[in-house]
């Protein structure tokens, strides 16, 4: 099976692929089932190659059923532990479950970044640190604004919020911190890295958008290098802050036209 072509998502979108033949099966969200399915594929096939005599296939369709059992429950456990962390969440930690449910229509809704999304609640953590001694801000509200900025080309949706968007966006941000707060002062208080941290490490500053890839292989093709150093040296560390030059130059939200422009918001898989 083919995952081609690649390419990292802007506006969050469940069902986002990059090939316009995809189809559902492929989307964002489906992808760790179609992971799966690929590697049932891989052990079926293997296990064809092992299935010789009567007594054999039985212990054999045993082994493949107790493999495909554990790779099931494996796929969904690093998925879920996958939400924990993004969220700042010990992995062990099931409120992610309610949390998650509640925020993916309220990205969808949104047209939020995903990137940016994540990378500013990284942010609310760090401005709003959880430690066992010291005080614990409930103040939501400035959450939120922290969250939203105050720079155009980092406010993390393609559209602008309105009231009952602010304050369900206001809403789900109290639950996410509460949830942290208990999480990481009881619950799982025996975890050493911080909520923040956790978070910084598990939702990049930067990415290849594929807006950056055509300016840089544009300017390639007429001899000009610059731009593809330029990225090379930026996603060495894309969890760091990078420079204030890298910063303002790429840590925005893609272009409105690069969300629509074939053979940059999507393409053809005909290579």
């Amino acid at each position: 099976m083919d995952y081609g072509p690649f390419g990292f998502m802007d506006e969050y979108n469940p069902l986002f692929a990059k090939w316009t033949g995809s189809g559902d099966h492929f989307g964002f969200l489906n992808q760790p089932a179609a992971g799966y399915v690929n590697f049932a594929v891989l052990a079926e096939s293997m296990m064809l190659a092992l299935k010789q005599t009567e007594k054999g296939n039985t212990e054999i369709i045993k082994a493949e059923d107790q493999i495909l059992n554990l790779a099931r429950k494996t796929f969904q456990r690093k998925v879920d532990e996958m939400w924990s962390v993004k969220m700042g969440l010990d992995p062990r930690n099931p409120s992610r479950n309610a949390l998650w449910e509640n925020l993916e229509p309220l990205l969808s809704e949104t047209r939020a970044d995903y990137t940016l999304f994540w990378r500013q609640l990284t942010l609310v953590a760090q401005k709003f640190p959880i430690r066992p001694t010291g005080e614990i801000s409930t103040d939501y509200r400035q959450m939120t604004n922290t969250f939203l900025g105050d720079d155009p080309q980092t406010f993390p949706f393609y559209e602008t919020l309105d009231r009952f968007q602010y304050n369900s966006l206001k809403e789900w941000i109290q639950a996410w911190r509460e949830a942290l707060v208990k999480s990481t002062l009881e619950d799982f208080s025996d975890s050493n890295v911080a909520p923040e941290e956790r978070m910084r490490l598990a939702n990049p500053k930067y990415i290849l958008r594929e807006w950056m890839l055509v300016d840089a292989y544009t300017k390639s093709a007429k001899g000009d290098d610059s731009v593809v150093l330029e990225l090379l040296e930026l996603i060495k560390t894309p969890y760091d802050e990078g420079t204030a030059e890298q910063h303002k130059k790429y840590y925005r939200r893609a272009p409105d036209e690069s969300l629509t422009s074939g053979g940059t918001a999507f393409m053809s898989c005909s290579s």
